[in-house]
């Protein structure tokens, strides 16, 4: 019995996946959603010439980690091994102590060959490929002059919530607060 509740789990997480996937289709009604999906499409050359730049230099990286700490740590035994640890590196899991105890040259040379160059200078350079595409979407869309149809939309469900909402608010306080006015003058 419960293997086939897992069997169900994971074939209900795979029809949520599916389920959200299918959303990205309605990201076309507004201009504005839209601009992220034009922005990856302008920026589609520049990053594949950017990750294939960054996938060498990491199997690169991951090489020399691997030649340099697989005698003394564990975590770098293998190449794969290696790459997982370099992974876990630049999302911020990396021991700079670990390193420097298996070797006291190499350890911080190579922290600093890696850390420097992959994570602060390839994120910048591929948030500036993102950004300077999107800015340029974004000065034609308003150079067009066109209005969002979704936020027009938003905005007057939004008049509606306020007048059938409010409106009766409203009335209710003008008539309890009307004799108020007379009996206190």
């Amino acid at each position: 019995v419960a293997e086939v509740y897992q069997i169900f789990l994971k074939l209900d997480a795979f029809a949520a996946f599916l389920g959200i996937i299918k959303l990205f289709k309605y990201f076309n009604i507004s201009k504005s959603i839209s601009l992220i999906w034009m922005t990856l499409e302008q920026a589609k050359p520049f990053l594949y010439s950017f990750f294939f730049i960054y996938i060498l230099l990491f199997l690169s990286f991951g090489l020399m980690s691997y030649i340099i700490f697989s005698q003394s740590l564990s975590s770098y035994r293998t190449y794969t091994n290696s790459l997982k640890s370099l992974i876990s590196g630049v999302l911020g899991f990396f021991s700079f102590w670990d390193l420097q105890e298996a070797d006291e040259v190499m350890g911080p040379i190579f922290f600093l060959l890696y850390i420097v160059p992959m994570f602060f200078v390839l994120s910048t350079i591929f948030l500036s490929i993102i950004l300077e595409r999107y800015v340029d979407l974004v000065t034609t869309y308003q150079k067009a002059g066109e209005k969002d149809e979704i936020f027009y939309i938003i905005s007057s469900f939004f008049q509606l919530i306020r007048y059938f909402f409010l409106m009766p608010i409203k009335l209710v306080l003008q008539i309890v607060t009307y004799p108020c006015k007379y009996l206190f003058r």
